[in-house]
C-alpha cells in the first residue's frame, strides 16, 4: 500500500533564525566524544489489553556491544513500493534504461511513513508481510499535532488524546512483528517553535513507551549535524531534548532524516550526541546523501536539491553506537513544492531517476 501523500518523509525547514529555504552547514567538526564504559538496551515489555503501554519500559546496564534485531532479519523490501511499480511501468512501455534504475532503487528497503489514516489493520497488513518475508518491517511515526509546524509537510492529528489513541491503535498493529520505529522526524527539532513543548515532549514519551511495549526496536529522531549545529551548547540542547522525550527507554536515536548530510559527517555527530545519552544506538538515513548536501547562496540548499545522489544501500553495521543506515525518506518523494517538485510526499520518477542515476554504485 503506497503511503499516504500526507505522511510521506520531507525535509523540515531550518530553525526560525535561519531562511526558511537552506540549512546551513556546521564550519568545523570537532573531535568525536569520549567513549562510554557502559551504555543502555531496552528490554521490551508486553503490551496491555488496551494496546497501549502495559508499564514503562526498563533500562539496564550492559556491556558496550551495540545490537539491533536488523542484524538478524534485514529491513523489508516491500514488493508494492513507488520504484517497484515504477520499474514494471517502465519495462512495460519500452523504457529499459529507466526500468534498470528503478529496479536498483526498488531491491533497497525503504521505510513505510505512518500518518493519522493508518490503522491497526493497515499497520499489521504491512507488518505481518514482512514477518512471512522473514525481514524487518521499518515504519516511520508522522502524524503528531502541529505537524512540520505547517510548513510543506504540515497536518498530523488535532489533539494530544487522539494522537495517543493513533499511537495505541499503531502500536497494536505493530505486535509481534518485531519492527523498527522512528518516532516523529522533526518534532524535536521543532519543539520550541509550534504547539505546546511539554505536550509534544510527553507524546513522544507516551510513544516511546507505547512502541517498545510490543516489542518494537525505537529511535526518536535527534536532527542532523546541519541542523542544530556542533557547538557544545547545540549538542547539549538536543540531548536534552532526546532525554525529556525518552530517550533512555529506547534503543536511541535517528540522523539525518530525509536530509543529504555525508555518512561521514553523520556518524560523527551521531557518536557524540550518543555520548551525552548514555551511549545510546543510532541510525543514519543514508537515502539521499550520496553526492552530500547541495551548498546554495544562504546555505544548504533542503528542498529537492539538484544533482542529488542515492546514499549507501541499508543495512546493519555492526559499528559501535553506529547499528544501521536506512532508507527512511523515501527516495522520490518530494520535499515540497520546490525546486520544480510536486507537493510534498508525491512520487517524482525524474528526480528517483537521477538520485540512482548518479549513485557511486
Amino acid at each position: 500500500m503506497p503511503v499516504p501523500a500526507t505522511a510521506s518523509p520531507t525535509t523540515a525547514p531550518a530553525p526560525a533564525t535561519t531562511p526558511a529555504t537552506v540549512r546551513r552547514l556546521p564550519r568545523a567538526v570537532a573531535a568525536a566524544g569520549a567513549v562510554l564504559a557502559t551504555v543502555c538496551v531496552l528490554l521490551p515489555l508486553p503490551a496491555s489489553a488496551t494496546g497501549g503501554p502495559a508499564a514503562v519500559p526498563a533500562t539496564v546496564e550492559r556491556s558496550q556491544a551495540h545490537r539491533t534485531v536488523l542484524q538478524v532479519r534485514p529491513a523489508y523490501v516491500d514488493p508494492a513500493s513507488d520504484a517497484a511499480t515504477a520499474a514494471r511501468t517502465a519495462r512495460a512501455e519500452g523504457r529499459p534504461g529507466d526500468a534498470r534504475l528503478l529496479e536498483k532503487v526498488a531491491a533497497q528497503s525503504t521505510a513505510r511513513w505512518l500518518g493519522p489514516a493508518d490503522g491497526t489493520a493497515r499497520v499489521r497488513a504491512y507488518a505481518q508481510a514482512a514477518v512471512a518475508a522473514g525481514t524487518t518491517p521499518v515504519v516511520v511515526t508522522y502524524a503528531i499535532p502541529d505537524r512540520d509546524c505547517g510548513s510543506h509537510s504540515g497536518g498530523g492529528i488535532a489533539t494530544p488524546a487522539e494522537y495517543r489513541a493513533w499511537v495505541d491503535a499503531v502500536a497494536a498493529g505493530l505486535a509481534g512483528a518485531r519492527a523498527v520505529v522512528v518516532v516523529e522526524p522533526d518534532a524535536l527539532l521543532h519543539l520550541d517553535r509550534c504547539g505546546d513543548r511539554g505536550a509534544r515532549l510527553a507524546m513522544l514519551r507516551y510513544s516511546v513507551d507505547a512502541y517498545a511495549a510490543v516489542g518494537a526496536e525505537v529511535y526518536l529522531d535527534g536532527a542532523s549535524s546541519n541542523s542544530f549545529g556542533w557547538s557544545a551548547r547545540h549538542l547539549a540542547d538536543i540531548a536534552q531534548r532526546l532525554r525529556d522525550a525518552g530517550v533512555d527507554r529506547a534503543a536511541g536515536f535517528a540522523v539525518n532524516t530525509s536530509n543529504f548530510q555525508t555518512g561521514a559527517q553523520e556518524v560523527a555527530y551521531g557518536e557524540r550526541l550518543s555520548a551525552l545519552v548514555g551511549g545510546a544506538g543510532f541510525v543514519v538515513d543514508t537515502s539521499r546523501n550520496g553526492n552530500g548536501p547541495l551548498a546554495g547562496p544562504n546555505g544548504t540548499v533542503w528542498c529537492n536539491p539538484e544533482g542529488r545522489a542515492l546514499g549507501n544501500p541499508p543495512r546493519a553495521t555492526g559499528t559501535g553506537p553506529h547499528v544501521a543506515d536506512l532508507w527512511l525518506k523515501t527516495p522520490g518523494r518530494s520535499d515540497g513544492t520546490c525546486n520544480g517538485g510536486p507537493a510534498a510526499g508525491r512520487f517524482w520518477e525524474a528526480y528517483l531517476l537521477g538520485l540512482a542515476a548518479r549513485a557511486a554504485w
